[in-house]
């Protein structure tokens, strides 16, 4: 019978508790050992997340990196004569060219609108019976004079994922790019217009030059041109009159009804009309500004249809001047064809109003990731110094090393990046350190902007001499870095990996050594056991020996 520890006297479960204690110690120097990679390997984690995240920094901050942020940029600032009044909102693109503009607003763009007479309610039958024409009267027509580019225009049915073209006049560009002739149409409004992809599965559409071939090309939108193959470089002005899309009207209809149908109809883009309902009339507003967007509908209902009378508000466009030249537009907002590089947006009360636009150089961007390069460099700094430090208990007789204070590749990197921020370097422009552009060390060895004046100042006026500076200290930073970060070789990637390996082998030590410990232990369990019970037989036998022989004396 086998004896479980429990059944066990004190004395012999507390001296085999002894002995496992003893027999445990190597188990529990392979966890300490266990831990303490895993502590390591938990830093190495952290600092290869904080190496990559400066080295993104850095890489930004090398002009040749696709995702730089050495380039020039533009901030606008909108002063108006009166300074109660807004008159345009606007951005501008790295293109943009530095200067004041003088804008001056004459008329806004307006959009058409025409009320109906007033019906004899909203939601009762008006009566009514025919088809109100949007967008045409339903018939489509196409005009071209023929040259050298094209033969004829002809009109073609519309893709059903597609709109049908607005009725007006368009302009058909060609071009050679490289020895090959492309094409696009363009709208009155000089906006390509969205056509057949030539290249694409029918009804996908593009805005982009196509190359040209000779033949019929359907433009999916209403529009067939016949290319003749041996055009030039021209323009091509074409007409045309679309056939809109017809809603049909019953007498059981309601204001409600009619005015819904006609927003739900898929009508022709450029003459495309809202409808709403005031005062039990049907108002009607086109959806875009201008004199190239009045509405094309026709009544043609019967009993003299729902009567509608003169505009509410006739079409008009935008007329402005900048710096003394005159524009026309058809829209208010998003002009983008005034100034090169500008977005112009017209102000709601802008009308007769002026103001100054001015395009000046914005540092801003750099300044802001050069910020961000400055948190990371001194954090992930902190964060190796942390990691490498030896403290001292403050008697001098005991230390406590951090868990990487033995690796000295981590800390000559820290070294090796505090000598390339502050160290002069031979760059191409007129700065050789990170100092004359206004960055230095402070007083607790933190990188930092101590002249922001000096750095906004060199970012506007000597961007080029800037990035010079920075590609040198930046690629050099990068070449450092990339020796721990790469995935590949770097020593990050190589000491987490020998780390795991370690840790996996404790593992496995650990767990032969329990395996062996538990088999110990339950063979000193067994052994004590006998030894036990042998002691207990004895017990029992002199026990019995003593009664035995006790009973003799008294008889005699």
């Amino acid at each position: 019978m086998v004896m479980e520890i429990g059944s066990l006297q004190s004395y012999f479960t507390n001296l085999i508790s002894d002995l496992m204690l003893v027999e445990r110690q190597p188990v529990e120097r392979l966890e300490q050992e266990k831990e303490s990679l895993s502590e390591r390997k938990a830093v190495y984690l952290d600092l290869s997340e904080n190496l990559s995240d400066l080295q993104d920094y850095v890489q930004s901050l090398i002009s040749s990196d696709p995702f730089t942020v050495l380039k020039e940029s533009r901030k606008v600032e909108v002063v108006s004569s009166d300074p109660d009044q807004e008159v345009l909102i606007a951005t501008a693109s790295t293109s943009a060219e530095i200067g004041d503009y003088d804008i001056s607003v004459v008329n806004l763009a307006r959009a058409q609108r025409k009320a109906s007479a007033v019906q004899s309610g909203i939601d009762v039958a008006l009566g009514y019976s025919g088809t109100f024409w949007l967008g045409g009267t339903g018939t489509a027509g196409a005009s071209a004079t023929p040259n050298s580019s094209i033969s004829s225009v002809e009109v073609a049915s519309v893709h059903s994922d597609l709109r049908e073209l607005g009725a007006g006049d368009y302009s058909l560009q060609i071009r050679d790019n490289e020895g090959q002739l492309e094409f696009r149409l363009v709208d009155a409004d000089g906006k390509s217009v969205a056509i057949q992809d030539v290249d694409g599965a029918e009804g996908e559409t593009t805005t982009s030059w196509q190359a040209l071939s000779s033949g019929s090309y359907d433009t999916g939108r209403g529009l067939s041109i016949t290319f003749t193959g041996d055009g030039t470089v021209q323009e091509t002005s074409i007409h045309y009159t679309a056939a809109g899309t017809g809603v049909a009207v019953n007498p059981s209809d309601t204001l409600l009804d009619i005015a819904a149908a006609i927003n739900e109809a898929a009508q022709p883009e450029g003459r495309d009309l809202a409808a709403t309902i005031v005062g039990n009339q049907l108002v009607l507003t086109a959806v875009n500004t201008g004199t190239n967007h009045t509405m094309i509908f026709s009544d043609a209902l019967d009993q003299g249809g729902l009567g509608f009378g003169a505009d509410l508000q006739a079409a008009q466009d935008a007329t402005f001047s900048v710096n003394g030249i005159e524009f026309t537009r058809s829209g208010n907002e998003s002009l983008t064809d005034v100034i090169h590089g500008v977005t112009l947006n017209l102000a709601p009360d802008a009308e007769g109003a002026s103001a100054r636009l001015t395009v000046s150089a914005d540092a801003n961007p750099i300044e802001t990731r050069i910020s961000s390069f400055l948190e990371s460099f001194n954090g992930t700094l902190r964060y190796i110094e942390e990691k490498t430090a030896v403290v001292s208990s403050g008697d001098g007789t005991t230390y406590t090393r951090a868990a990487l204070a033995d690796d000295y590749a981590i800390r000559n990197l820290r070294s090796d990046l505090f000598a390339l921020a502050i160290d002069n370097v031979s760059a191409s422009g007129k700065y050789s350190s990170l100092r004359e552009i206004g960055l230095s060390l402070t007083d607790g060895l933190q990188l930092s902007i101590s002249d922001s004046d000096k750095l906004t100042q060199a970012l506007t006026e000597d961007l080029d001499d800037v990035s010079a500076l920075f590609d040198v200290v930046m690629e050099e930073m990068d070449a450092v870095l990339d020796r721990f970060t790469s995935s590949n070789d770097g020593y990050l990637a190589a000491v987490i990996e020998s780390t795991e390996s370690r840790i996996s082998s404790l593992a496995s030590d650990i767990s032969r050594l329990e395996d062996s410990l538990a088999e110990r232990e339950e063979f000193l369990t067994l052994q004590y056991a006998e030894l036990q019970a042998q002691i207990l037989g004895q017990a029992y036998a002199q026990s019995q020996f003593t009664s035995l022989y006790g009973n003799f004396s008294v008889l005699r």
